[in-house]
């Protein structure tokens, strides 16, 4: 089975975890909030544009 992953966003600061809790990198800064979608995290920043990053941490693309 694979990894499930869920993110917290503390002071724009979006972490992911496993779902275990086990901590395993920040994502970016500067967001809103932030969601995991598959094996994407897509993080809203503050000017309303969408950040997308893999769970490995790589950054993909922004809409």
């Amino acid at each position: 089975m694979a990894d499930q992953y869920v993110v917290k966003v503390e002071n724009g600061n979006v972490k992911l975890y496993k779902s275990n809790g086990s901590y395993q990198r920040q994502i970016c800064s500067g967001a809103v909030s932030a969601v995991v979608n598959g094996d994407e995290v897509h993080c809203t920043m503050s000017n309303g544009r969408v950040k997308i990053y893999g769970v490995n941490g790589s950054y993909k693309r922004e809409i």
